[in-house]
């Protein structure tokens, strides 16, 4: 855990999952320094929230980076390579996609953003039945549904669960249709008819009776690449 000096509270906040922490303000960082040797001095105005309940996941966590620091950017992630590219949105990069170089587009996906502007979102369609899609990279995968949908999912043999767990636990869900001739077989996510109703509400998620939230299950096939201000997702072959 990292010792700040005391900071100015700004009250409390809310990660997707559900959990509140405590927020401050720190008038000034004198340096921070990224793994790849991005050096930035004196930062102004920044943020530091207890997030305690991170250690028992990942331990060597300090801090987050947020929205604030990517937008005004296009963004390439891949999970293989452990790699994450910015490019500034320029209207001449609009016209050239030269971050599109090199890389083999399998499909393109159309997007959309909630409440807050990291927050994308898509619709997608699992045997018939119209799902909210979030993106979150902090987990596997989860599909949250009515138990009168997850029985016709599983009639349909499209929801199928992992031979040791139950249709409540881990699942494969079989051919849902991301558009525009997408279809994949996402493995391994966990399956509830339970909401959680602190998560939805601080993502905008209160409106769809159907979720599914992608994370490593779906992030893993692909290098993705997300124009959030074209409302583009581009699912590229991992090299």
């Amino acid at each position: 855990m990292l010792k700040l000096p005391a900071g100015r509270s700004m009250g409390h906040g809310s990660v997707g999952s559900g959990q509140t922490y405590t927020r401050s303000q720190y008038d000034t960082i004198a340096s921070m320094q990224l793994s790849n040797g991005l050096r930035y001095a004196k930062l102004p105005g920044v943020e530091g929230n207890s997030l305690d309940f991170l250690e028992g996941i990942t331990p060597d966590c300090i801090g987050q980076i947020g929205f604030g620091y990517t937008a005004g950017y296009i963004l390439k992630l891949d999970y293989t390579q452990r790699r994450l590219t910015c490019y500034k949105q320029t209207a001449a990069r609009r016209a050239s996609q030269d971050f599109l170089r090199g890389e083999h587009v399998v499909a393109v996906l159309d997007i959309e953003t909630r409440r807050r502007p990291g927050n994308v979102v898509a619709r997608v369609n699992i045997g018939g039945y119209s799902f909210l899609c979030g993106f979150d990279t902090g987990q596997q995968g989860q599909l949250y549904l009515p138990k009168a949908v997850r029985q016709a999912l599983l009639a349909k043999k499209l929801l199928v669960p992992l031979p040791v767990y139950d249709a409540d636990s881990l699942c494969t869900i079989r051919q849902v249709d991301f558009g525009r001739g997408v279809k994949l077989d996402l493995h391994a996510l966990n399956v509830a008819s339970t909401r959680n109703a602190a998560m939805d509400k601080a993502l905008g998620y209160t409106e769809e009776p159907n979720l599914l939230t992608v994370g490593y299950a779906f992030l893993s096939q692909f290098t993705t690449i997300w124009d959030s201000e074209a409302n583009k997702m581009y699912l590229c072959a991992p090299r």
